[in-house]
């Protein structure tokens, strides 16, 4: 797998700078929250084998609540794909508000 180094150049991640039901989040937003959970998730691994390891506990942990792991990754997928669509978003969000 072949993904960048995550623990490295991370940028600070500021908890209260916005909540997860900011519908004007940009996908700058997103990944900064992402990093702040994923600096907190505890693992031998570093970068992409650290991601790895995530989610395969994740999928551990759906498995034990009886939640469709393959269905939350198709819908966060779907996410993703629907997001990154509006590469420009930080931009255009700046200049409406």
């Amino acid at each position: 797998m072949n993904l960048p180094d995550f623990d490295t150049n991370l940028r600070d991640f500021d908890p209260n700078g916005y909540s997860a039901d900011d519908v004007t989040q940009t996908n700058g937003m997103r990944a900064d929250r992402a990093a702040g959970a994923f600096r907190q998730y505890e693992s031998d691994c570093e970068g992409a084998e650290k991601l790895s390891d995530l989610l395969a506990d994740l999928h551990h942990l759906a498995h034990r609540e009886g939640w469709d792991f393959d269905d939350a990754l198709r819908a966060a997928r779907m996410h993703f794909d629907a997001e990154a669509k509006w590469p420009n978003a930080d931009d255009l969000i700046r200049e409406t508000t």
